[in-house]
């Protein structure tokens, strides 16, 4: 017999498609059916304590663990070797003493680079609005004005950028005559 047959034929002599028979007693029936043939199904009264939960669980933590530790361990092996490698660059340069780098003295390297650091940022030059307020009170100190921009109308003032260009010409004026 096709099976394509015995699956119509099956449906045609199906229970339920008689009116008169009572759907909810068949269903009732087949599930007793189902439960004789399987047994009850197992009640897990806790199931996050299964032992494949906990040993998967265990397992992930641990490797978790490990790969934080160990990537940890890493970047703190690279930057000891990075600050070797710079404190002998540093020292080529000249930048530091070598004497520093001789024996278990490489632990003063961080103080001894804090310092160049500071030494510095003191040496750099002001910024511009540091640098023109400086000037300003310095031709203030000698009774000077500095010229006066003739305005092209009576709205239009000297922005702080013509003062600033003008105060790097006198600048550059001065450096170049005292040379």
């Amino acid at each position: 017999m096709d099976v394509a047959v015995w699956f119509r034929t099956w449906l045609h002599q199906h229970p339920l498609k008689d009116p008169a028979v009572d759907r909810a007693h068949y269903t009732a029936e087949i599930m007793a059916r189902v439960r004789a043939v399987h047994g009850p199904a197992p009640v897990a009264s806790r199931p996050w304590l299964q032992i494949p939960r906990i040993v998967f669980a265990s397992a992930a933590v641990a490797a978790g663990i490990a790969v934080t530790i160990g990537t940890t361990q890493l970047s703190h092996q690279r930057l000891a070797a990075r600050v070797v490698r710079d404190s002998h660059l540093l020292a080529s340069l000249g930048e530091v003493d070598p004497e520093l780098l001789a024996g278990d003295e490489i632990s003063t390297l961080p103080q001894e680079a804090e310092t160049i650091d500071t030494l510095q940022l003191a040496e750099t030059g002001p910024s511009d609005e540091q640098w023109l307020k400086q000037t300003l009170q310095l031709l203030d100190q000698v009774n000077e004005s500095p010229t006066e921009v003739s305005p092209v109308n009576d709205s239009h003032t000297p922005s702080d950028e013509n003062w600033l260009n003008e105060l790097e010409m006198l600048d550059e004026h001065e450096f170049s005559s005292s040379s």
